[in-house]
């Protein structure tokens, strides 16, 4: 397999959040990605992508800043102004490009989660899948999984979308707090649906799909972890005494 890119599913405390312009009712803020995608930013969300503004990555915490610097995904946006709940709802696109596109089936999808559970078994953590099924976008056929992933304090919970496209397949992951998925999840499936790109594939290349996922899945602890570290440390250093 090769290196695991980091995703995330932040659990981050957000203090002062700079004022910024949103998106007119109706308006679609779009992130063009490699592989002939573009993928769009739910309303209200921040753009953290390397063709959005770089005023959008100066304000948010350092964990997104250096995600969004790392050049590993297609698309990165996080819900920055709801972020006081605890979770920072994100979504982040892992593409492949050029590279033959996987058609999805049922078979696939149950190999999928089965690799997939087994791959974060190996890391100390679960995943759970809750739902999968075969969706369109257009008039193309994606997979759509619904799973929770349990890591150290840290239950986030997923949709992740397996788009193929012209000679690429991209990977794209949704991720909230399971007591905010009802909420959220309507959000992500119409930023889902809104994706361009989508063309039906011709071959079989399921590796390439099983690599994505991971890396939007997966390695999302590691962001995790360390700002739980962070927020552990915090907790233990002791208030400075008032000054007099």
């Amino acid at each position: 397999m090769t290196r695991l890119a980091v995703a995330l599913l932040a659990v981050v405390v957000v203090g002062v959040i700079p004022a910024r312009a949103v998106p007119a009712a109706g308006a679609v803020d779009r992130a063009a990605g490699p592989g002939g995608f573009t993928f769009a930013v739910p309303a209200g969300w921040w753009n953290l992508s390397a063709d959005a503004p770089a005023a959008n990555r100066d304000h948010v915490p350092t964990v997104f800043q250096e995600q969004a610097r790392s050049g590993r995904y297609a698309f990165l946006a996080i819900d920055l102004d709801h972020g006081g709940d605890g979770f920072m709802e994100n979504v982040n696109a892992v593409v492949r490009s050029p590279t033959l596109p996987v058609p999805v089936t049922a078979r696939f999808l149950d190999y999928l989660v089965l690799t997939i559970r087994a791959e974060m078994g190996r890391r100390g953590a679960t995943y759970q899948c809750l739902d999968k099924k075969i969706v369109k976008i257009g008039d193309v056929e994606v997979g759509r999984l619904v799973a929770e992933v349990h890591d150290r304090d840290v239950v986030a919970k997923l949709i992740q979308y397996f788009i193929p496209g012209s000679f690429s397949q991209a990977t794209l992951t949704f991720s909230t707090a399971p007591e905010t998925f009802a909420h959220y999840e309507p959000v992500f499936d119409a930023a889902a649906q809104a994706t361009l790109g989508a063309v039906t594939p011709y071959q079989v290349r399921p590796q390439v799909v099983l690599t994505q996922v991971i890396m939007g899945a997966v390695a999302a602890t590691i962001a995790v972890a360390v700002i739980v570290a962070r927020r552990r440390r915090a907790k233990k250093t002791p208030a400075a005494p008032p000054l007099t």
